[in-house]
Order: C-alpha cells, then sequence, then structure tokens
C-alpha cells in the first residue's frame, strides 16, 4: 500500500527535468551532478580566460610590437613580415584577408559576441602556424621561411606574444577584458604609447625650424627609456596581483600545450627542409 502511496504521489509532480531548474531557468540542487558540472565547467573557463590573459601581459613587456621582438635570429621572419600578414592587406581596391580575419572566420565558436574567448589562445597559434606555412596562401618562400621561423623556439614565443597581444588589444578595446591585471597592464600600455606619440610630435615640431636635430634625438631618446623604465616598473610592482596564483595553476598546461605546437612546427620544417633545398639546388 506504501509503495501504491508513493507511486500516486509521484505521478502528481512535475518531471524531474523541470524540477532541476529553478524559475530562473538556472539548475537546482535537485540536479546536484549537473549543477556541479555546470559551475565546475564555468570556474575553469574563467581561471582560464584570466590566466592566459596574464600569461600573455606577463610575455608582452613591452611598449611596441618591434621591442617583443628585438633580438631574433638572422635569416628569420621580420616582425614587419608577421604582422603584414597578420593584416588585412589592401591593394587596387582588393583585400587580401589577414591571418587574424580568416581565423575569425573560420572559428566563431572562439569568439562570443565577437570578443575572443582567451582560453582559445593555443588553438589560435595552431591556426596561426597552419596559415603562415602554407605556400598556397603565403606562397612557397614564406611558407619556408615561416617554417624555420617557427621551429625557432625564441622566435616562436617572441611570435606568440605579438599575436596574442594583437587579439587582447582588440578585446581590450571592446571593453571585455577579464582579467584586472592585464585590463591595468594595457591601460598603461595604451596610455604610455598615446604619451610617447603625443611628446614625439611636440618635439618634433619645437625643432622643426632650428639646427636641433642631435637635441632631438637625445630628447626622443631619454623619453623612450623613460616610458619603457615606468611600464617594466610597473609590471615588476603589479606582479603580486591575486591573479598570479591562477597563471601559476595552469601555467605548466599552457606552456606543455604551446610546447606541442612549437614542436610540431619544428619537426614539420625539419621533415620537409631536404626537400625545400633539393628544389633550390636544381634551380
Amino acid at each position: 500500500m506504501v509503495i501504491t502511496l508513493r507511486s500516486s504521489f509521484d505521478d502528481l509532480l512535475p518531471g524531474k527535468s523541470f524540477l532541476s531548474l529553478g524559475a530562473d531557468g538556472t539548475l537546482t540542487l535537485l540536479a546536484p551532478e549537473k549543477l556541479i558540472a555546470a559551475e565546475t565547467r564555468k570556474r575553469i573557463a574563467h581561471e582560464l580566460d584570466v590566466a592566459i590573459e596574464v600569461y600573455l601581459i606577463k610575455h608582452c613587456n613591452a611598449i611596441f610590437y618591434g621591442d617583443l621582438m628585438s633580438g631574433v635570429p638572422e635569416g628569420l621572419a621580420s616582425k614587419n613580415r608577421l604582422i603584414a600578414w597578420l593584416n588585412d592587406y589592401a591593394r587596387d581596391g582588393k583585400v587580401r584577408s589577414g591571418v587574424i580575419t580568416l581565423y575569425r572566420l573560420e572559428n566563431r565558436d572562439h569568439f562570443d559576441g565577437g570578443v575572443w574567448v582567451a582560453r582559445n589562445f593555443c588553438l589560435f597559434m595552431e591556426y596561426v602556424v597552419k596559415k603562415l606555412t602554407d605556400p598556397k596562401y603565403v606562397g612557397k618562400s614564406n611558407a619556408l621561411l615561416f617554417k624555420k621561423s617557427f621551429s625557432d623556439p625564441d622566435w616562436f614565443h617572441k611570435a606568440a606574444a605579438v599575436c596574442g597581444l594583437k587579439l587582447l588589444e582588440d578585446n581590450y578595446r571592446h571593453g571585455a577584458i577579464k582579467s584586472t591585471v592585464a585590463k591595468s597592464h594595457l591601460d598603461l600600455l595604451f596610455y604610455v604609447r598615446h604619451v610617447a606619440k603625443s611628446l614625439s610630435a611636440a618635439i618634433g615640431r619645437s625643432t622643426k625650424n632650428h639646427s636641433v636635430e642631435e637635441m632631438k634625438s637625445e630628447l626622443d631618446g631619454t623619453l623612450e627609456r623613460f616610458l619603457r623604465h615606468t611600464y617594466r616598473s610597473f609590471l615588476e610592482i603589479n606582479h603580486a596581483h591575486e591573479e598570479y596564483a591562477l597563471l601559476e595553476k595552469w601555467q605548466p598546461k599552457i606552456e606543455s600545450t604551446m610546447g606541442l605546437v612549437l614542436e610540431r612546427a619544428a619537426l614539420d620544417f625539419f621533415e620537409r627542409l631536404p626537400a625545400a633545398l633539393g628544389a633550390d639546388l636544381e634551380c
């Protein structure tokens, strides 16, 4: 009889799927396992977004892109060549889509409302390597140059900093940075760039009609050293922020994954090198 009454009572209740949702449509403790899975996924996703934003800022400790790729070995792709292929290129009314534009078009799930989701950084770099080493996209000579460049660890990580910073800056312009550390760094970065540009222009105007090129050069150099020192000092002061704990937690996974991307790029280069050398010899 008890079993019958319980069964009758159960029949009066709404379906379990309905009970698992609250009035606002969110999961309740009537579906604890689903709630745990959903909240865990949300927490880890946020941690990864913040950790990668801090990771990128930590590696972008320079004011200009050229500073990020200073000291790269000769014979590898330059900063200008890298950025030229990352950006769109217009000529004679025609536009060649850059790698970043193609990435946006082909990986819409890496964006939320048009804003890049930082946890996709390693996938983005995998895409960048693939496109810049594709002879159908960049041409045979550029493809070989980029294969060689990506196989160099120092160049790879400096290029990754440039690539990541470009997407991070775009998020900043949309007010979509999740990390307090990253936002404060980008606030300063954009301000310092603005000050550098304004002061340089002012110095140029004040010395335009005078034979004081040496003074202008000295002032420019002093200003640049001051701004760089200010920026680096800020990086050191901000290093104690609690978000660095998230970076410490996820950095091994980020670096091991980036290592895989580098390893594949290097393997591909050295596997194709004999064929490339043979083609050069035939020419």
